[in-house]
């Protein structure tokens, strides 16, 4: 009769006791290799093993909702008895289905030490059913959209200074409900870097671009650009303060040495030193201070033709462009951004609004993070538009936004406010000034590990000076939104909220509305 198993492995268990006893080491000098280590293998380690030449990139990302909405707003209805309409309340309780998908993609293929091949898709699509252009989610109209663009890039290194990158984009935009905004382009472009020395280059660019507008021939057209740019980096310049080694130290020291003052302001005042680039005493302290940030310079000029595929008209435009970024301080960043074009067509005409005009935009903006939980801006704009003959379409535009961003353990916080101040040279019907003030404020907080609550505001004031009509009308809209969302895994999750919107007119009720919207949501991300 044979014997059990459990016999036939007891002298393997007496080793194993065995090893333990003796403290985990190896049992007699029989054994070729540590115990329970394997032996080496044949080849170098995984580790040492050489990259992968193809990198894929895939970010996804989607919501399915379900949003319950109640309308009030007013209509006008006209009647045989009178040329006025009569506004009469309006109402409507509707069941909204949407899908939302934000797609990345990316394949990257470095098939040489000097070459690479890139293939790039982003696809951002939104699908509504029912439809009402004139009823907002969060960000946008209930109205179906569709963004789509592949990149195909091949670039190539000459050397250690010189690049060649080849590029072709297809960006394809839908809105069925606003179909004269649909187009359909197909865009080349050639570029060449040359690195001048360590802080300086040379780009060169030329661009062709086929765009066809789907239910506005008039608008097709067919454009060639030359671009050359020159960027230019300086460092910053330091000045180095001799200080005494008695007032200076290494933060060990400190530490060793503690006190009742403030911990972290006395430790960056002791420890706030460094050595002088070539000095030869090895125990000289310096203070470096800043007598100049970083700057950074850009320099490009672009010539661009463009061909009216369908109707015989065209135009030429010349374009400079200058943005200076300089670091002011260590937490303060200055950037000026200015643009200038001169427009010019083969005939100006009215039908299609095509008219000889210069435009110039300066922005100005100003960066201060006070320390890492807080972040300002400040810009400042001017953009104007001058016409050679047509003066009464001359306008401007003024612009001031603030924008702040604040970081505190899981919570996060944001703000912006902007003003816009449009005036035009003949102030008339559909050409009217107006004011347009936003403010809106965001706070996200994880209530536990799984829940996360979601806050956002929104109030827009928008005022037109003259010549108001039904379409352009002064208006008060303020929107807010509270959602909750639970957490089911890393890349899923659901989402119950509650929002309101209201939007009151001055001199045209008619376009009072109010809306009351629940929904529930399927978040996904890949």
């Amino acid at each position: 009769m044979p014997a059990p198993a459990c016999g036939r492995w007891w002298p393997v268990l007496l080793v194993c006791l065995a090893w333990l006893a003796s403290g985990g080491k190896a049992v007699g000098a029989a054994v070729p290799y540590e115990t329970f280590r394997d032996p080496p293998l044949l080849g170098p380690p995984p580790e040492a093993q050489p990259p992968s030449p193809f990198q894929l990139k895939f970010d996804y990302e989607s919501r399915t909702t379900a949003d319950s909405t109640r309308k009030d707003y007013a209509r006008p209805v006209y009647t045989m008895t009178s040329l006025d309409p009569v506004v009469q309340p309006w109402a409507y309780d509707k069941t909204f289905l949407s899908y939302e998908t934000d797609l990345q993609l990316a394949l990257k293929w470095t098939f040489t030490d000097t070459q690479f091949f890139d293939i790039k898709e982003t696809l951002w699509y939104r699908h509504f059913r029912p439809e009402d252009r004139t009823s907002f989610t969060l960000d946008t109209q209930k109205v179906k959209s569709l963004d789509h663009l592949l990149n195909v890039t091949y670039g190539l290194a000459v050397g250690e200074a010189d690049a060649f990158q080849l590029d072709y984009f297809h960006n394809a935009y839908r809105l069925p409900s606003f179909s004269i905004c649909d187009y359909t382009s197909h865009l080349g472009k050639a570029r060449f870097n040359h690195q001048i020395d360590e802080f300086a280059a040379l780009g060169m660019e030329g661009t062709f671009e086929e765009r066809q507008y789907h239910d506005d021939p008039s608008q097709d057209y067919r454009e060639g650009a030359l671009t050359v740019d020159f960027s230019k980096f300086l460092p910053e310049r330091l000045r180095y303060i001799p200080v005494s080694n008695a007032t200076r130290g290494d933060r060990e020291t400190f530490e060793r040495s503690p006190t009742g003052v403030d911990h972290r302001r006395v430790m960056e005042y002791y420890t706030h030193w460094t050595r002088k680039p070539g000095e030869d005493e090895p125990e000289a302290r310096y203070r470096p201070e800043v007598t100049r940030g970083d700057l950074y310079v850009f320099l490009a000029g672009d010539f661009r033709t463009r061909e009216r595929t369908t109707i015989d008209n065209g135009h030429f435009q010349p374009q400079g462009r200058l943005r200076i970024d300089y670091d002011v301080v260590r937490n303060v960043r200055v950037t000026l951004d200015e643009v200038y074009y001169k427009r010019r067509y083969e005939k100006e005409s009215a039908a299609h609004h095509l008219f000889n005009h210069d435009s110039n935009r300066v922005s100005l903006r100003l960066t201060y993070r006070t320390d890492p939980r807080f972040t300002y801006y400040y810009t400042l704009s001017d953009e104007r538009y001058r016409h050679d003959r047509y003066k009464e379409f001359d306008y401007r535009v003024d612009t001031f936004a603030f924008e702040t961003w604040y970081w505190n353990g899981r919570s996060i916080a944001s703000l912006h406010l902007r003003g816009d101040l449009t005036r035009y040279g003949s102030p008339r019907l559909y050409f009217c000034d107006s004011d347009r003030f936003q403010a809106v404020l965001g706070y996200d907080y994880p209530i536990t590990p799984s829940f996360r609550l979601h806050l956002r505001d929104e109030w827009i004031d928008h005022d037109y000076h003259d010549f108001e009509d039904p379409l352009y009308s002064s208006y008060v809209r303020h929107t807010w939104r509270v959602a909750v969302e639970k957490v089911l895994s890393r890349s899923q999750g659901l989402e119950l909220g509650y929002q309101y919107k209201r939007e009151t007119h001055t001199l045209h009720p008619v376009n009072d509305q109010t809306e009351k919207s629940l929904f529930f949501s399927w978040l996904s991300h890949f």
